[in-house]
């Protein structure tokens, strides 16, 4: 996480908690209007994700009018829509966002490629889950030794092929190094897994 990426989140959310006209928005307002899933907007707001300008220019618009919301029903307006002062906010809110933005520099063309770059690389240094295959039921562990109150508990237990997820895991990290990278079966996935980068 970089410090620009948290100062960010935390605007991002300081526009929502300032709120429209005088009144706090929830997240699920912004998730309606900008057609996104609640856990991406309190991702964003944590600056776990990074938002891209074309949603940085959406929260701009959002917040920028008044308009905003017809009947308690949150919406986006287009630009077009925007009237003078409103179109002045808009552009004010987007140029601070963008100077809060952490943009990776672009490489030089004469740079050479690190040898790590691929597949399974993401620039944007956003956290990552690897979804890994479960045993059959009938092949875990007995439920003595299925919970973690037991003296012999192992988590892995539960995976289908080790040597798979070492291996996945291994070269995902170095590909993205210092980037947090952590597995979990299927059936753990949570709503905050799946606003990470899966890799399945």
């Amino acid at each position: 996480m970089t410090d620009r990426g948290e100062q960010l989140g935390e605007r991002l959310r300081g526009l929502r908690l300032a709120g429209i006209a005088g009144q706090p928005v929830l997240q699920s307002s912004v998730a309606q209007a900008l057609q996104k899933s609640v856990p991406l907007i309190s991702s964003w707001e944590k600056g776990k994700a990074m938002p891209s300008e074309e949603w940085l220019h959406a929260y701009a618009r959002f917040f920028a009018t008044p308009r905003s919301f017809v009947d308690g029903r949150p919406r986006l307006l287009p630009l077009e829509d925007l009237r003078g002062d409103e179109l002045d906010r808009c552009e004010r809110l987007f140029q601070e966002l963008l100077e809060l933005r952490s943009v990776p520099k672009a490489p030089d063309d004469s740079m050479v490629r690190s040898p790590w770059e691929g597949m399974w690389h993401f620039a944007d240094r956003s956290p990552i889950t690897v979804v890994c295959a479960g045993l059959p039921v009938e092949l875990r562990p007995s439920q003595a030794l299925s919970t973690p109150e037991s003296p012999d508990y192992v988590a892995l237990d539960a995976y289908a092929d080790l040597d798979a997820l070492l291996e996945l895991h291994s070269h995902v990290y170095a590909a993205n190094p210092g980037v947090s990278v952590h597995h979990t079966l299927s059936d753990g996935l949570t709503s905050e897994d799946v606003t990470n980068h899966l890799v399945l």
